[in-house]
């Protein structure tokens, strides 16, 4: 009687080793996991397309600081021009996309801060103003504005003030 205790409780505590290994090296590869794909994320995903750097170039000639990131299908660029941040989207064949170009509200036509201000957004804190610049397609006015720390959006809006749309962001 006394041995099959014995052996019940040494195969308790065996399995409780057991348990408490499997359990550590899951969270030591899961870590070591976290560690590796935190580390991979600022890499560049492949080599910048000559095409991208040639447009880029050709576009934007007086371009300064210019940092390309490889999204595999399209490439992004952030580049300062005469002290102005501007963010540029490239196709991996070397078509523009689009620019973003920083500003600030008081920067922005009359029309658009009286569309803003006329606006159900009037009240929330405006965050971001930048310019967007399309091909094919006329300026529009992007308006970064939060509510509180969970709402928060995009307002765009045309150069006679109007708000053509907005879209939730993080």
């Amino acid at each position: 009687m006394i041995n099959i205790i014995r052996e019940s409780v040494n195969l308790k505590f065996k399995s409780a080793i057991i348990m408490k290994c499997k359990y550590g090296y899951t969270w030591f590869f899961a870590l070591i996991m976290f560690g590796m794909i935190a580390h991979t994320s600022y890499a560049q995903i492949g080599k910048i397309p000559d095409a991208v750097t040639q447009a880029f170039e050709e576009k934007y000639p007086d371009a300064s600081e210019a940092t390309f990131v490889n999204k595999l299908v399209e490439t992004d660029v952030s580049f300062q021009i005469k002290n102005v941040h501007y963010k540029a989207r490239f196709s991996n064949k070397g078509e523009w996309q689009a620019t973003l170009q920083e500003s600030s509200f008081a920067e922005l036509p009359e029309a658009v801060q009286d569309g803003f201000h006329k606006s159900k957004y009037a009240d929330w804190d405006i965050e971001s103003v930048y310019i967007l610049y399309q091909p094919d397609k006329p300026i529009e006015y992007r308006i970064g504005v939060s509510k509180n720390a969970i709402q928060k959006k995009n307002l765009y809006f045309n150069s006679k003030g109007r708000l053509l749309h907005d879209n939730i962001t993080l």
